[in-house]
């Protein structure tokens, strides 16, 4: 089960044990900027932060880039 929140992020529920894999996008690639014509692109490097938590919100894999 994934889980999407408004910060451009996802929770994965990894397994039954209660371990989820958080993903953070702090800035999106380019990309994320343009229209359907492809202006507005602009050079920006993806951005995302990734870590492991418990069921009850206990880091069990710190967050790193």
């Amino acid at each position: 089960m994934v889980r999407d929140y408004s910060y451009g992020g996802t929770i994965s529920f990894l397994s039954r044990n209660g371990i989820a894999e958080l993903e953070w996008q702090l800035n999106p690639d380019g990309r994320y900027y343009m229209d359907d014509d492809g202006f507005g692109m602009t050079d920006d490097e993806e951005v995302t932060l990734l870590g492991t938590i418990d069921r009850t919100g206990r880091v069990v894999e710190k967050i790193h880039y």
